[in-house]
């Protein structure tokens, strides 16, 4: 049977039933297959034409003729597109029943992950990740095809985002290595570089500084390849960051700098005036005062161009900060 999914338009895989498992549904069914499966085709049809209303509609004909686990999946998902959250829960959760009754583990695989998806959108993210938790190991057990690898994707990267807020990082770190290894069997090489780069970014955090510099180091050598001048900026803007923190101002130095020429050259305006503030602070460190207050002015000025108040405003303590210490 044909597997399938499909994304919403922030990113979310829904997984959905093809016109085959409803077939297979309704093998033994006798008159009633040809009423449902008509229903379940239009509402297939309009649910492509972004007639989410009306494929609502024809789902649940097709389930008051005959209650299918595809028609209960693929109406939640309608459902959930359009923002109908209770009506969305009640499908998945029928859907569920029926598929646990059933034993069918690939449609409880799919509710499973789908209300996961459901809780996240709703920011209930401990409900999120009791479903996530549940659905992983059911699609991985289930699944055969290569779709599988865009959902687990698409998992476990929510649940590195809700472990990372929740700062329990040894699990989002847990999450990011399942991901990047997936990524690596598949050759993403962007997806690749971002798992590391977020990777890195923990392992700051958590003072792991060799560690975040090989992941960083390695998402930088992704991005050059791919010829990704922003993301390459980027990255040497984190190793900068990094050697900071160790002690490191020449090479700190180095890095911002080179950061700062690249976003120059493509015109990155924030990423300028981000390195412009990381060189003034260096050079402050260094105990280069007249040149870092020259950094900082010219980093205020523009953020205040951008809009960035936040920055705006963290640069301006650091300008009277120093202005005080040069009294």
């Amino acid at each position: 049977m044909a597997k399938n999914y499909q994304v919403m338009s922030n990113g979310t895989f829904l997984i959905k039933a093809p016109v085959q498992a409803l077939e297979n549904e309704l093998a033994k069914q006798g008159a009633a297959k040809r009423q449902a499966l008509d229903c379940f085709i239009l509402a297939e049809e309009l649910s492509y034409a972004n007639q989410n209303a009306e494929a609502g509609e024809a789902y649940e004909k097709s389930i008051g003729i005959f209650p299918s686990m595809s028609a209960f999946l693929n109406r939640g998902n309608v459902l959930f597109i359009s923002g109908r959250i209770v009506e969305a829960h009640q499908s998945y959760f029928h859907g569920q029943a029926l598929a646990e009754k059933k034993q069918n583990k690939w449609f409880e695989s799919a509710f499973i992950s789908n209300i996961g998806h459901l809780y996240y959108s709703e920011g209930n993210s401990d409900k999120a990740i009791e479903y996530f938790n549940q659905a992983l190991p059911i699609l991985k057990e289930t699944w055969e095809t290569k779709e599988v690898t865009a959902i687990l994707l698409g998992i476990l990267q929510k649940m590195e985002g809700i472990y990372n807020q929740q700062k329990d990082l040894a699990l989002a770190i847990e999450c990011l290595q399942q991901a990047l290894l997936l990524f690596r069997e598949t050759g993403g090489h962007s997806g690749t570089a971002k798992c590391l780069n977020n990777l890195g970014l923990i392992l700051v955090t958590r003072k792991e500084y060799d560690q975040a510099l090989d992941s960083f180091r390695e998402a930088l050598a992704i991005f050059r390849k791919l010829g990704s001048r922003a993301n390459e900026a980027e990255q040497l803007g984190n190793l900068g960051s990094v050697y900071r923190d160790l002690a490191k101002n020449d090479l700190a130095l180095e890095h911002y700098s080179e950061s700062l020429a690249i976003f120059k050259e493509i015109g990155h305006e924030l990423g300028i005036a981000n390195q412009i503030g990381n060189i003034g602070y260096i050079l402050f460190k260094e105990g280069d005062y007249y040149s870092a207050l020259t950094y900082f002015q010219q980093a205020e000025k523009l953020y205040l161009k951008l809009g960035v108040a936040s920055r705006a405003e963290m640069t301006r303590k650091n300008i009277d900060n120093l202005v005080t210490i040069m009294l």
